[in-house]
């Protein structure tokens, strides 16, 4: 979504500015596969995109490894495509 800068009118995209926002924080992360959550959410965005499960778990520990990690382990459990799956890698 494109927010555009307010206008001296105070109107944005010809409309009346509804909701002002005070405080927003936006970092970056250097090294964002280093970050458990962020990876978990990579893993879960491949298997929504119907990628194999050993596929993305080998991706997940190369990405961590290029973040200079000291050490990963994934567990997969649960039921893709109608089977039963449990994986883990340490």
């Amino acid at each position: 979504m494109w927010i555009e800068p307010l206008a001296s009118t105070g109107r944005i995209g010809g409309g009346l500015l509804t909701c002002i926002f005070n405080n927003i924080a936006i970092t970056r992360i250097t090294n964002p596969y280093g970050h458990p959550n962020i990876l978990a959410e990579f893993i879960a965005g491949q298997l929504k995109n119907r990628v194999s499960f050993c596929k993305a778990i080998k991706k997940a520990i190369e990405l961590t490894e290029q973040a200079d990690t000291k050490g990963i382990q994934v567990q997969i459990a649960g039921c893709l495509d109608g089977k039963e799956i449990a994986y883990g890698t340490s």
